[in-house]
């Protein structure tokens, strides 16, 4: 989870490198990416991310932390879901 976050948030802060230590807002973040991050991460890997997570945690590490019980969540939706 956490390097699928490093990618995301190099192409949405154009940021060359980032590291799990790293605070999103000292990176450039700000509520606008905030959101257009949540938006990518649920359409495209349906991961739900709420955004006062993101205010609340701030480092890389601590947001993909968070970001995995709604990863793992997701997966077992789908699959019940499939097997309907």
């Amino acid at each position: 989870m956490e390097q699928l976050l490093c990618e995301q948030l190099q192409l949405l802060l154009n940021v060359v490198s980032i590291q799990s230590h790293d605070n999103f807002f000292a990176l450039g973040g700000d509520s606008f990416i905030a959101i257009r991050l949540t938006s990518v991460l649920r359409r495209n890997y349906g991961v739900e991310l709420p955004l006062w997570k993101i205010f609340s945690v701030q480092t890389i590490a601590q947001i993909a932390l968070v970001m995995e019980p709604a990863h793992q969540s997701a997966g077992r939706i789908q699959f019940v879901e499939d097997s309907i």
